[in-house]
Formats: structure tokens, C-alpha cells, sequence
């Protein structure tokens, strides 16, 4: 069975900027706030609370103390499929150019592109707060957007982080995500991150590119961070699933394959 995609309503969404911005939310004051009743924000909450935004108490309802179970942590992700990873990254590096605005999401194939930029001219702008450890040179300009920090993911989110977004137009845009069909776009299991990945397409001007294993082809998590129609462009290896490769070619994804070969001591194992 197709697992289902979790669509965040607008009234939702300010629920949970207000209790990122303040860590609690009371139903009877957001009932006043929506004018809507306390029995349907108190739905709205099992929803959220149902997709692990959140955790209820009598009254309200608070941020959860953990993520949810399938959120691993950003070392145990980066560590899965490294070996494609460096792979995919390396040729993700030879589509940016000199002087070229880049944004660049929280996934853990990106903080692998870095490296591999040589002496471009290239200014970086990320919500990745790993990738201010990275090695990436002296000719890489590198801008972090600011915003609440997820130590699992390693993430920047929330108002600060898009509100730096909202201030630049880059030229590329490199996602890393959790998910990719040509059913359900890009996914990704956190709802913050979809904001941010979403405000990153919309403020690029030029080539958006998707930079993704090949365990994450044909895959769908619990939120949408956009269409398939706002990519113009994916990267993988050789082993993502054929079918799906021509399914994404066919809703007009253009799909750079990286063979599963050595290249420099990288391979696919």
C-alpha cells in the first residue's frame, strides 16, 4: 500500500510557527486567534500530534521532546550510502559555475559538493549548520541563514531562517531530500524543512536540482516539500530504480545517472 503524504492546512501552519516562536499553545487562546471552536483546533491538534509535530496536554499542546523515530540522526544518514553520496556530490559540483549564488538545504549529500568546487568563485547559502565544519575552501563564500536549530538533522528553521531566504535570489538550487517520485514531488520527513526546501525553489532563478541516493528514488515520506514540476533537475547513481527514472523523465525532470564505477577510490559498493 502507497503511504500517505500528510498536508499541513493554513491554520496548521500557524499553529506551529506560533509554537516554534513560543514552545506552547493554549486551544482556548486559538480558538479566539482563528475564531473557529475549541473542538476544531483540538482536531487540528490530534492531527499534528498524530504526524509527530507535536504533543498534546489538557489545554494544549507543546512541541514534542524527541523527533519522531524515523527521523535518524544526521551522522547515521550521512554514513548510508556514503559511497554515493561522494559520487553524487562530485557531479553536482560540475553543474556549479564561478560567481554562481547557491542554495544549498540540510541534506547530507550536499556537505559532501564543497569539496569538490575546487578554485570556483561560489557563494554558498545553506540552512545546513554541519556545513560550517566542512573543508570548503578559500574561494567558497559561505552565508547560514540563521533560524532554530534541530540537533538530530542538523537543520536551521523557522522565521529567522526563511526571512534570510526571502533576501537573496541564487542562481542554482541543490536539495537534498529524504524522498523523490513523479507522483508525489519531493518529500522529507520533518514539516519545518519543507518551508525552508520550498523557499529555496522559489527564490532560485536558475537550474533546481535535486542531489538524491538511490534508495530515496520512488520514495515518498510524510510531507511535501514541492511538486515534481518545481524540479528541473535530479542526480543519482545507477542503482536508483529504472522505472522510476523514466517517470520522472516523463513529468520533464532532466536525470543526470552517475555510473556506479571508480572514480577517484569512490565507488558503489
Amino acid at each position: 500500500m502507497r503511504k500517505s503524504v500528510f498536508q499541513v492546512n493554513k491554520r496548521q501552519k500557524e499553529v506551529l510557527s506560533q509554537l516554534e516562536q513560543d514552545g506552547v499553545v493554549y486551544v482556548t487562546r486559538l480558538s479566539e486567534r482563528f475564531g473557529v471552536s475549541e473542538i476544531t483546533i483540538r482536531r487540528d491538534l490530534e492531527t499534528m500530534e498524530r504526524a509527530r509535530l507535536l504533543t498534546r496536554f489538557h489545554g494544549g499542546a507543546r512541541l514534542p521532546e524527541e523527533p519522531a523515530e524515523a527521523v535518524p540522526l544526521f551522522d547515521e544518514k550521512g554514513r548510508r550510502n556514503l559511497d554515493e553520496k561522494i559520487l553524487i556530490a562530485r557531479r553536482v559540483a560540475e553543474l556549479i559555475h564561478e560567481d554562481d549564488m547557491v542554495f544549498m538545504n540540510s541534506g547530507s549529500t550536499v556537505t559532501h559538493i564543497p569539496q569538490f568546487l575546487q578554485n570556483k568563485r561560489v557563494t554558498i547559502i545553506t540552512n545546513n549548520a554541519r556545513m560550517a565544519c566542512v573543508d570548503y575552501g578559500e574561494s567558497v563564500s559561505l552565508l547560514l541563514t540563521g533560524g532554530i536549530h534541530n540537533k538530530i538533522t542538523q537543520s536551521l528553521t523557522g522565521d529567522l531562517a526563511k526571512r534570510a531566504l526571502e533576501q537573496v535570489y541564487a542562481t542554482v538550487c541543490v536539495l537534498g531530500v529524504n524522498g523523490i517520485s513523479a507522483e508525489d514531488g519531493i518529500t522529507t520527513s520533518l514539516y519545518q524543512e519543507t518551508e525552508i526546501n520550498d523557499a529555496m525553489l522559489n527564490r532560485c532563478r536558475g537550474k533546481r536540482i535535486v542531489a538524491a541516493d538511490s534508495s530515496k528514488v520512488g520514495r515518498t515520506l510524510n510531507f511535501i516539500s514541492a511538486p515534481i514540476d518545481k524540479i528541473d533537475m535530479l542526480v543519482t547513481t545507477a542503482r536508483a530504480d529504472p522505472a522510476e527514472i523514466e517517470k520522472l523523465k516523463a513529468r520533464g525532470v532532466e536525470v543526470l545517472v552517475v555510473p556506479c564505477e571508480p572514480a577517484g577510490g569512490e565507488h558503489c559498493m
